[in-house]
């Protein structure tokens, strides 16, 4: 258990479908095995009619931004190991994003897991920004997918 003082990880990995249950059931088993206690995952492919099983094979609190089951989804997993309470959380109705307050060992913290759409959209951003405004916290964390690259000469082919 997760005390006052510890340090939380948090993992994030782009999992290219997880509608398979026999990958889900492996990256799930790799996930379990890791230190981290909040995993971000994006393109999920998660559905809602889904959600029950995904629940069942993780174990733990799973939070929820579906897509459909060829595209998009992003879940943020909570492992059992600390103290964690969830007082506001906000899903995107089209499977980019997830924003949740959390209380974690008395510190309020705002997670955004992100999977953001392959064009040059400001859009994106400033409607997550926008959301963001209803959130309150001492600690802001951001991760996920922004599907960008720094520089094209070396992120990027064709």
């Amino acid at each position: 258990m997760v005390t006052e003082g510890d340090n939380v990880s948090i993992l994030s990995l782009n999992c290219k479908g997880l509608g398979n249950k026999e990958k889900r059931r492996q990256v799930f088993h790799y996930l379990r095995q890791k230190t981290s206690s909040i995993i971000f995952l994006q393109e999920t492919h998660s559905t809602t009619s889904s959600e029950k099983y995904w629940l069942s094979e993780w174990g733990f609190k799973i939070l929820f931004s579906h897509g459909n089951s060829s595209s998009r989804g992003a879940c943020i997993l909570f492992k059992n190991n600390f103290d964690l309470e969830i007082t506001k959380q906000f899903s995107d109705n089209n499977g980019r994003f997830i924003i949740a307050d959390i209380k974690l060992n008395g510190k309020n913290i705002t997670l955004v897991n992100l999977y953001a759409t392959n064009e040059d959209d400001p859009n994106f951003f400033h409607q997550i920004f926008e959301k963001l405004k209803h959130f309150e916290s001492e600690t802001l964390i951001i991760g996920g997918d922004f599907n960008c690259v720094l520089d094209p000469n070396l992120d990027k082919s064709g």
